[in-house]
């Protein structure tokens, strides 16, 4: 028996790995045109399916039962094979999405939801928003009202993204600002790659709860399994299978002065983790073909610190790595997102006396790194989830790990 998952670009799916920590069956991505659905269905090793955008209302058509959940929703995310080749057709985006919500303890009834999208998935988060008793108005680009209305649901309270704008690898979009609702008591995007996308990082900055998609998309998954198998999964192996996603897929990275010890610490940190370590200097240097020295001497400051933007822009992207940052990351504000989407981001700080200088052109002498301290310490601190003193690499490595396993978030 087979199950998997059908969709038509899936390349960076969690989806097989997730269904492996919870049941014991052969699941697999299949990536179809429409035209090749019908195929794959006919398939007798294929038992159950999870369906993805953009199929989860192509394959009604297919289904021989829909139970009540999907047939008031007008979508499916799940379909079982019976032996007779019956196909019945389910919605467990609906306990996904409600699960979440529950998460973040948000109440019935009362707060108004500002749904942004008008797809399948913004129909199963308005059925369980109507399950939940929460009033709701749709936002979309197509119909009334429109995302130009926004300004007239400042009184919103719950706003959430069911679009795949922002979605990788087109991180940093948003199909719209929080500016307009000054009222946010929740934020919530469907979206779980980057594991904030750039709506749930202006929610973090403002200090609103948020979560991203990835607490919907195991709790899916979980129900799912329980169809295929027909066995029960507690909600705490939920939770389990979810912190672990999110301590693999969550990314470290260091920023801290030249010299600080990020690289030696990354290193310890990679090898304590099992992660990838990364340098971003390091990766400018190969790109370049040149050493960083040179890069000041031959183009200029500002050249540099473009390429820095542009490198960080795309190591930001990537999961489940260590990243080193070189010293001067945090002079362009716009670096902050790309680092943070994905990472939890460590100051690592260190004696100005013991800072190393060789080889590195802003850092000739103590009189420069004492100036060069007092301009980037507040910009330090505000990129920075951790403070860490370096007083010692291997201590500092081992708090880092110790403090990344205790606070992974979504």
């Amino acid at each position: 028996m087979k199950y998997g998952l059908l969709g038509k670009t899936l390349g960076h799916s969690l989806s097989p790995k997730i269904h492996g920590l919870f049941a014991d069956y052969s699941y697999e991505l299949f990536e179809r045109e429409e035209d090749q659905i019908e195929e794959l269905l006919a398939d007798p090793k294929i038992q159950g399916l999870n369906v993805t955008i953009p199929y989860k209302e192509t394959v009604l058509k297919f289904c021989n039962t829909l139970t009540d959940r999907a047939r008031s929703i007008g979508c499916v995310n799940t379909i079982v094979i019976d032996k007779n080749r019956q196909i019945t057709g389910d919605n467990t985006d609906f306990y996904g999405f409600d699960y979440l919500l529950e998460r973040m303890e948000i109440p019935h009834g009362k707060d108004l939801g500002i749904i942004i999208g008008d797809g399948a998935t913004s129909k199963t988060v308005s059925a369980v928003l109507r399950h939940r008793g929460i009033p709701f108005v749709i936002l979309s680009r197509s119909t009334k009202p429109f995302l130009s209305d926004a300004k007239a649901y400042a009184h919103g309270t719950i706003l959430i993204n069911t679009t795949p704008v922002g979605m990788y690898p087109h991180n940093g979009k948003t199909a719209l600002s929080l500016d307009p609702f000054p009222k946010l008591k929740a934020v919530v995007d469907v979206i779980y790659n980057p594991l904030r996308s750039e709506l749930l990082l202006q929610a973090k900055e403002r200090g609103i709860p948020y979560s991203g998609g990835l607490p919907m998309l195991v709790a899916q998954a979980k129900a799912a399994a329980e169809l295929f198998t027909g066995t029960k999964i507690s909600d705490e192996k939920t939770e389990e299978v979810l912190r672990q996603l999110q301590q693999e897929s969550q990314n470290i990275v260091l920023v801290g002065m030249p010299g600080s010890g990020k690289t030696t610490v990354g290193k310890r940190v990679a090898k304590l983790t099992g992660k990838t370590f990364i340098d971003l200097d390091h990766e400018i240097v190969r790109r370049e073909r040149r050493s960083i020295p040179q890069i000041f001497e031959e183009s200029g400051e500002a050249h540099f610190r473009k390429l820095e933007r542009q490198v960080t822009e795309e190591l930001g992207k990537k999961l489940g790595v260590v990243l080193a940052t070189g010293g001067g990351v945090i002079l362009d504000p716009r670096n902050k997102h790309p680092l943070a989407q994905n990472g939890r981001i460590y100051w690592i700080d260190r004696n100005i006396k013991k800072l190393a200088t060789k080889d590195r052109p802003l850092s000739k002498n103590q009189n420069s790194l004492f100036k060069m301290y007092r301009i980037r310490k507040p910009k330090y601190r505000d990129f920075a989830d951790v403070y860490l003193r370096n007083v010692r690499f291997n201590v500092t490595a081992e708090r880092i790990v110790e403090d990344f396993y205790e606070n992974t978030d979504d």
